[in-house]
């Protein structure tokens, strides 16, 4: 669109709320690819005195969020991404301590839910809704390829 501009954001305005002990954000990109759920993929730099191993233990049920902190002295946040980490990867760089997340976005958990739809009406069948659809239209017909039930 014309005039439209994409706002920038600076690293010292983020935040991630996760469960590492996040010192700062160093790199971070969203990925989002049709038909598949939206990635982030963040790299932090972790707190000096922290066990990574151990930290990492049971992190993957727990919700990573990042979210830019308002500069106008507000303390505001807006979350600009929130999901689950699927892989965690450590890494000792010049004397720091590192860690690579790959979150998935949070949409991932509707595919964790089992669903089960049914009829309202348990005495109904697919059948007589079929009929009911079909009967409307002047020399209608259906082939049921399921059982009725």
């Amino acid at each position: 669109m014309k005039g439209t501009t994409q706002r920038k954001i600076e690293y010292g305005n983020l935040r991630l709320q996760c469960a590492l002990a996040v010192q700062a954000i160093l790199n971070f990109k969203t990925v989002e690819m049709p038909g598949e759920h939206g990635k982030g993929v963040f790299r932090v730099r972790l707190q000096p005195d922290v066990d990574a191993a151990q930290t990492a233990m049971g992190i993957q049920d727990m919700p990573v969020v990042l979210q830019e902190i308002k500069s106008d002295g507000s303390g505001a946040e807006t979350p600009l991404f929130s999901g689950y980490p699927e892989k965690i990867s450590f890494i000792k760089t010049g004397g720091y301590q590192e860690a690579e997340l790959t979150v998935a976005s949070g949409t991932v958990l509707y595919d964790r839910q089992e669903r089960s739809r049914v009829f309202q009406m348990q005495e109904q069948s697919f059948g007589s809704i079929v009929r009911r659809m079909v009967g409307e239209m002047e020399n209608g017909a259906f082939l049921l390829t399921v059982p009725d039930r």
